[in-house]
């Protein structure tokens, strides 16, 4: 089990640094990069996700809390985006 705390941690700190870089990471990384089979790798996530230290974006890639700025603002697009889409919608009713 402390192999799994070791690895919990590297990538824990692996996902903080790239969501500071401005990036997500994905899960084929951590594979390549720490050869870790799917099923350890979802273990660990899960660990990371419950003591709500990562959040999925998507199936394939997971981003640090606190949410970093720039993932802040694509939210925020996609929100604009969406409201917008909304908004033109109601009009053509």
């Amino acid at each position: 089990m402390s192999s799994i705390i070791m690895k919990k941690e590297i990538i824990k700190n692996h996902v903080y640094n790239n969501s500071e870089l401005g990036k997500a990471t994905t899960l084929h990384e951590f594979s390549i990069e720490y050869s870790l089979e799917r099923e350890e790798l979802y273990r660990i996530l899960d660990l990371l996700v419950d003591e709500a230290t990562i959040q999925w974006m998507n199936e394939e890639q997971v981003i640090s809390y606190p949410l970093p700025a720039w993932y802040k603002k694509q939210l925020q697009q996609m929100k604009a985006c969406h409201l917008s889409a909304l908004a033109k919608r109601q009009l053509n009713e």
